[in-house]
Parts: C-alpha cells; sequence; structure tokens
C-alpha cells in the first residue's frame, strides 16, 4: 500500500499474518522475552519441531542487537533432548569468535543436556589456555556435586601456570559498608 502525498519515499506494508515463519518467530520471541520477566511465568520448555529449528535460528544469530533474547534461546536449548541442539550448543561453546555471555550460557546448557558432552567441552577450553571462560567454568566445576567434576577444578587450579587464576578466584571481595557521612572541613562551634 502506497503513502499518498508524503514528503518520505513511498513504502509498502507487508501482511504477515498467513506467513507461518514470520508469526513462529515473532510467538518465540515473545515467550523467550516472557520468560526472562521475573514477574511472568517461565517459558515452557517444550517446543514443536518448527519452533525448534526457529530456536535455533535465534540462538546462531550473532549479528543483532537481542542479545538477551539469543542467551535465552541458548538457555532453551539446553532443555531439548535432541542430538541437533547439543551439536549447536557444543560449537557456540567452542566458537571464539561469539560473544562471552553466548558462550558461557553455551556451557552451561551442554552440562545440563549432556554431563559428560559438557564435562569435555570445559576440559578442551581450560587445555587451550587462559580465557575470560576459565574463572567460570572452574566455579561451576567447584559448585559440581560429582566428585570428578570437583578433582579436575582442582587440578586445574593447582598447575603452577594458574597462579594467577587461583589467586583471582580466592580473593575476598571487598565488604560493602553503609555510607558513613563526611567529616566536616571545620570543627563545629560551641556555645559557652
Amino acid at each position: 500500500m502506497e503513502t499518498p502525498d508524503s514528503f518520505s519515499r513511498p513504502s509498502r506494508l507487508l501482511d504477515t499474518l498467513p506467513t507461518k515463519a514470520i508469526q513462529l518467530r515473532i510467538q518465540l520471541n515473545q515467550q523467550l522475552l516472557a520468560g526472562s520477566c521475573g514477574f511472568d511465568k517461565p517459558i515452557a520448555l517444550s517446543f514443536t519441531d518448527d519452533e525448534q529449528q526457529v530456536l535455533r535460528v535465534i540462538a546462531t544469530e550473532r549479528f543483532t542487537h537481542h542479545t538477551h533474547l539469543r542467551k535465552q534461546a541458548v538457555r532453551a536449548l539446553g532443555y531439548q533432548r535432541h542430538v541437533d541442539a547439543l551439536d549447536e550448543l557444543v560449537r557456540l561453546a567452542n566458537a571464539t569468535h561469539e560473544e562471552e555471555t553466548i558462550r558461557l550460557e553455551a556451557i552451561q546448557a551442554t552440562h545440563r543436556l549432556a554431563p559428560a558432552v559438557g564435562l569435555i567441552v570445559m576440559q578442551n577450553l581450560l587445555a587451550n589456555g587462559p580465557s575470560m571462560l576459565a574463572p567460570f567454568i572452574l566455579r561451576l566445576l567447584s559448585a559440581s556435586e560429582q566428585a570428578d567434576e570437583r578433582a579436575l577444578a582442582q587440578q586445574v587450579l593447582s598447575l603452577k601456570k594458574n597462579q594467577s587464576l587461583r589467586q583471582q578466584l580466592t580473593q575476598e571481595q571487598p565488604k560493602r559498608t553503609s555510607p558513613t557521612a563526611p567529616k566536616a572541613d571545620r570543627p563545629a562551634k560551641t556555645r559557652s
């Protein structure tokens, strides 16, 4: 539909209702963003085959401004029991060109979906040398209920080359104190 008598260039309106893929994408976007709100109900973790394909597309779209939506899609992929979802999560976790937040979410989702595969991914990432992900991976392994995962974290931290990482993890966070009123420049005048 042309816009008559306008000072801007003419544009056309597109009716997206008959397009199933666009409707599905809009619904998934709303569902994923609703799952991130503390006041709304959490997202439903069962998706149809068509929704899973769109979910994988959302998780792999790198050049968008919807990082939070993408992070939610990666988290939702971690609850799907499909080999394709696991392959995509492993690829995202190992991709060095991905954002750290997406890689961290992919590591957690891989570990949740298939703990043995997640452990192998974490071992490979730790073996590749220090990275921004190492403290997160070591915290995840240290907090694990599995003894072999905790032992791996201790083994990595015991290496001499990881001394700075060990110091970083053992540093105490400074305790926050309540703010105090600033001291006066001059002594208070007293009445005599």
